[in-house]
């Protein structure tokens, strides 16, 4: 858990957000985003509630008798949870649409899933699927690869679900895409949920997944139903705003987002700086 003890600045942002999972045996870049201090200060951070990752474009409003200031929450993160509409797109326009599949995984029998093609009772061994190219917007650090489920079936074995990203600064119809893994060679995969995306792809305003799936077995296949990563552009810290310069007092916090129930609940502002995490829910 970060907490800002600096006597010059204020912490207005933290990516990875508040608090930082590093996996065992894993370094995990951390972005701090920190202004000069100017107390008291109230940051916000908001998350979606069933994959906590954080929320683009909400609308947080802080108000009080004397004061209202409204802010929207920085892209945080693009995700991806269906691809029943088959392959094609080169660009990540149609949300339930990819690149190319080898024609070993299946799309369509479990709407929302990528699960190995069962053919004639047997699941294929492996299968491969890679999407369309993710836009975000302008030059962009890249933070965490996440999915689910993280479990594949126990019969599916260790290497069930594995990814590789690729960067493009720009793209054109005749663009190399060069999947690496989170040691930034083409020799390694993501291999676990939440996994640091490898600072070689910073920089960049393109990105691509490659998925593989694969069993031990016939009778199991692993499935993905939720594909998601996180960034920064331009200093813009993911699901977060901050309030400065506020006068100690009970202040009603309101946060509004398409698809998501409206949130509101009093605040109560006493210390130089503070920090209220917010999971909103469908």
């Amino acid at each position: 858990l970060v907490n800002p003890l600096d006597t010059t600045h204020d912490l207005a942002g933290i990516n990875p957000l508040n608090p930082v999972i590093l996996n065992p045996g894993a370094a995990q870049s951390v972005q701090l985003v920190v202004v000069p201090k100017d107390p008291r200060s109230l940051l916000v951070t908001v998350k979606d509630g069933a994959t906590q990752l954080p929320i683009s474009g909400a609308t947080v409003t802080l108000t009080k008798t004397g004061y209202s200031s409204i802010q929207t929450t920085g892209k945080g993160y693009i995700n991806q949870t269906d691809w029943s509409g088959g392959g094609g797109a080169a660009d990540y326009v149609t949300t339930n649409k990819y690149w190319i599949d080898d024609g070993r995984v299946d799309v369509t029998t479990n709407l929302g899933d990528i699960r190995l093609k069962n053919v004639f009772g047997a699941y294929n061994s492996t299968g491969v699927l890679e999407s369309s190219t993710f836009n975000t917007g302008s030059p962009s650090n890249f933070y965490t690869l996440t999915w689910q489920p993280t479990d594949p079936p126990l019969l599916a074995g260790n290497n069930a679900v594995r990814f590789q990203v690729a960067t493009n600064a720009t793209v054109t119809a005749t663009t190399t895409w060069d999947f690496k893994g989170p040691d930034g060679t083409a020799t390694t995969y993501y291999a676990t949920s939440s996994s640091p995306i490898h600072v070689s792809n910073n920089g960049y305003q393109f990105f691509r997944y490659r998925l593989y799936l694969a069993t031990q077995t016939a009778t199991v296949t692993p499935n993905i139903s939720d594909t998601a990563f996180t960034f920064t552009s331009s200093c813009t810290p993911p699901g977060q705003v901050i309030f400065m310069g506020l006068a100690s007092g009970q202040y009603t916090l309101d946060i509004a987002k398409a698809g998501y129930a409206t949130y509101n609940q009093a605040v109560n502002v006493s210390a130089n700086w503070a920090e209220v995490s917010v999971s909103m829910v469908p």
